[in-house]
């Protein structure tokens, strides 16, 4: 194995460490916040991909004006998540499509 390789394989097993506390993010904080009393909608799901996108813009600017507050970086992950998904369902961005990646 070459040091390219152990790079790449370094970078899989932190995105797996953040996909998992990521998860654990968003089981404690966001799903209570944005569930309505009916089980039945998210909040969430009924924002576009331009409002995750603008979210993702406040946060960040949030934290490069020294703002920031706790998870804040959680947020810009979870909306860049969110858009991906809103936009892969729309299917209105090539770019994000596997064989295009890269």
């Amino acid at each position: 194995m070459n040091n390219d390789d152990k790079k790449e394989f370094k970078r899989i097993s932190e995105w797996k460490q953040f996909s998992i506390m990521m998860e654990n993010y968003l089981e404690k904080y966001t799903i209570q916040k944005y569930k309505t009393s009916s089980e039945d909608i998210d909040l969430v799901e009924i924002a576009d991909a331009k409002y995750c996108i603008f979210s993702i813009l406040k946060y960040a600017m949030r934290l490069h004006n020294g703002r920031g507050k706790d998870f804040d970086l959680h947020k810009i992950a979870h909306y860049a998540q969110l858009a991906y998904d809103k936009l892969q369902k729309e299917n209105k961005n090539d770019y994000i499509n596997s064989e295009k990646a890269g």
